[in-house]
């Protein structure tokens, strides 16, 4: 096989010429190229020195990140990376070289792509949902459509399905673990996830039955909501994470196509959700803005966009989380502290959707909230459960 970032290379340097031609919102690219960099210099490297922090180091060599750290942190940690972070963090990597957003100035990128990808293979306990989506859609974007990606994604899920029982025992494993946490709105975001493995394998191995594994999981997140007793109260915006979990219900039903009244009401309750900032909050009872719930929420919005309604909050959204961003490309979410996977979910939504940058953005009405930019209430950001 082989490395991905050498199957790239000329496909990628016709794409740049595409680039310097059209010239995307500068600004924008700006911020999400900032936020990969930070990434790079963030991550245990595996090849040569993409991390820039010299040819011997002190971090594990696994291509991981650590997940919470000091905001001035340079670089890796001695310590091990944590195993349920690989995925999640490498697709905003991954999703800023889909859109083309500068692809010949991603060299850098694609190493740190192909670094998390030797982490994910090297580590058999790296099986969870983004890291399944992260290794099928390497394969999907790869000119020579190499399996090899692909194929250990496949290989890890079909192994946790199959440890679980079925899909849905799987489904089930996953939203009792969030209730016994009190990670009520997680229950959409795992199934969402699972949502999105399920659909990426479908589409890289259609007639293999993965597509049904996707309607099982959607199935089992209206489900729960349309039960009484259910773990996700969707009219409760007092419950942890709501409004992450809204997010992902509106965003996986619409994929899906299904309950499109449930998926409306869902759009619906995240739009009020949103602050005059332009952030959005762990919750409605939680008046904190939360740089993860917001990038989570502009990627919603970003698949209805052609409704006017939701490409102005997906542009306030952004505009919000470029605002705030550091100097160095990563975000402050607490006490001086930085998720490296947040990072990564916001370069993702500025990724997705090319871009606006505040310049382009007007706020409507409302008074500003005096404490958007205070540290949340004992919410921390949300990563998948790793049993």
């Amino acid at each position: 096989m082989k490395p991905y970032k050498e199957v790239l290379t000329i496909a990628l340097s016709v794409t740049l010429l595409f680039f310097l031609g059209n010239s995307i919102h500068a600004q924008g690219w700006i911020a999400a190229h900032d936020a990969g960099h930070r990434l790079c210099d963030l991550q245990a490297d595996l090849s040569s020195d993409n991390a820039h922090n010299g040819y011997i180091d002190v971090d594990p060599d696994d291509g991981g990140w650590d997940w919470d750290i000091h905001i001035d942190t340079t670089e890796h940690s001695p310590e091990n990376s944590p195993a349920n972070t690989y995925g999640i963090t490498g697709l905003g990597l991954l999703t800023y070289l889909e859109e083309e957003i500068a692809p010949g100035l991603t060299w850098r990128f694609i190493t740190a792509i192909y670094d998390t990808y030797q982490g994910i293979r090297d580590n058999p306990d790296i099986d969870l949902a983004p890291d399944v989506v992260f290794c099928t859609r390497i394969s999907l974007v790869d000119p020579g459509q190499e399996p090899a990606y692909a194929e250990l994604g496949r290989t890890r899920y079909d192994a946790r399905v199959v440890q679980q029982g079925s899909p849905l025992d799987l489904a089930h494993s996953v939203m009792q673990q969030r209730a016994a946490l009190g990670h009520d709105g997680l229950v959409p975001w795992e199934l969402g996830w699972l949502t999105q493995a399920a659909l990426a394998l479908d589409e890289f191995f259609p007639g293999e039955g993965y597509d049904g594994h996707a309607l099982i999981y959607t199935q089992a997140m209206v489900d729960d909501i349309n039960d009484p007793n259910g773990i996700f109260q969707f009219e409760d915006s007092s419950e942890r994470y709501y409004t992450l979990g809204l997010a992902f219900l509106a965003s996986t039903l619409y994929e899906m196509g299904i309950e499109p009244s449930l998926m409306q009401q869902a759009y619906i309750k995240l739009y009020y959700m949103q602050k005059s900032t332009g952030a959005f909050p762990w919750s409605g009872q939680d008046k904190k803005a939360s740089h993860q719930t917001t990038a989570y929420a502009v990627r919603a919005f970003h698949k209805v966009k052609f409704y006017p309604s939701a490409r102005a909050s997906m542009r306030k959204g952004a505009a919000w989380l470029e605002n705030d961003q550091e100097d160095h490309g990563g975000w402050t979410y607490l006490l001086k502290r930085e998720c490296t996977q947040v990072d990564s979910e916001i370069m993702t939504a500025f990724a997705l959707i090319k871009y606006w940058p505040s310049s382009d953005v007007s706020f409507d009405g409302g008074t500003v909230d005096a404490d958007y930019h205070q540290p949340p209430v004992p919410h921390e950001n949300a990563t998948m459960i790793k049993p």
